[in-house]
C-alpha cells in the first residue's frame, strides 16, 4: 500500500471510531480520536498506528479535566493521630491513607465532584518528609486522566487535602473511580480509592 493510501486509511479509520466513540466517550474525545488516529497513521504509516493513535486521542479527551479549590490543611498533631491510630511515632509506614470519598457520590455530567483525602505522615525524624499527593480518575478498568502530582513537604501528624473537579459535559453515565496516592520520597506509599456514579442526565 502507497503511503498516500496508508494515510487516507488513517483518516477513514480516525473517522470511524469517532463515530464509534460518540455513544461512550463523549464530544470531547472525539476530535482526539480522529487527531490521534491521524498521526498515529503519520507515525507508522499503518492502520495499527491509526488504532493506536486514535484509542491514545480519545482518551486524551479528558486533558481539559483540572482540580480546582484545592486546599490542604493539618488536621491533627502527631500525638492525635498516634492516639486515635494506634502507632508508636516515628515507628512503622512513613504514609498511610486513612479515608477518601467524592461528593456527591451521585452526579450528573457537568456537574462539580469534590474529593476528600485524609492521610497521616509518620516521621522518623521528626523532621517535614517530602510527600507526592498523586490522583487519577479511571471508568471500567481505564485510566481516563491523570492530574498533575502535588509535591509538598509535610510535618508527622494527619492531613486533610480537599480538592474539586468537573466532569465534562459529555461524561457517560457509570461508575468513576478516583484514585488516591500519597507517596513519601522514601518509597513509603499509600492507595485509597472514591467512587461516585455518574447518571444520565
Amino acid at each position: 500500500m502507497t503511503r498516500i493510501a496508508r494515510l487516507t486509511c488513517c483518516v477513514v479509520l480516525g473517522s470511524a471510531l469517532v463515530s464509534g466513540c460518540s455513544t461512550t466517550q463523549g464530544i470531547g474525545a472525539l476530535g482526539g480520536a480522529a487527531t490521534g488516529a491521524l498521526i498515529g497513521g503519520l507515525a507508522s504509516g499503518d492502520a495499527t498506528g491509526a488504532l493506536i493513535g486514535a484509542a491514545a486521542g480519545a482518551a486524551a479527551g479528558w486533558g481539559a479535566a483540572a482540580l480546582y479549590e484545592y486546599h490542604v490543611n493539618q488536621s491533627r498533631t502527631v500525638y492525635e493521630d498516634a492516639e486515635i491510630y494506634g502507632y508508636t511515632p516515628g515507628v512503622g509506614p512513613v504514609v498511610k491513607i486513612r479515608d477518601a470519598s467524592c461528593s456527591p457520590r451521585t452526579a450528573r455530567a457537568g456537574e462539580s465532584v469534590r474529593i476528600r483525602s485524609d492521610y497521616s505522615v509518620n516521621s522518623a525524624t521528626g523532621e517535614p518528609v517530602m510527600i507526592s499527593e498523586q490522583w487519577h480518575l479511571e471508568k471500567d478498568g481505564e485510566v481516563l486522566h491523570e492530574f498533575p502530582v502535588n509535591r509538598e513537604a509535610r510535618g508527622a501528624g494527619g492531613w486533610l487535602a480537599e480538592n474539586s473537579f468537573q466532569l465534562p459535559t459529555d461524561a457517560p453515565p457509570g461508575t468513576y473511580i478516583f484514585v488516591n496516592r500519597i507517596q513519601a520520597d522514601d518509597g513509603s506509599e499509600d492507595r485509597r480509592d472514591a467512587v461516585f456514579i455518574l447518571t444520565p442526565s
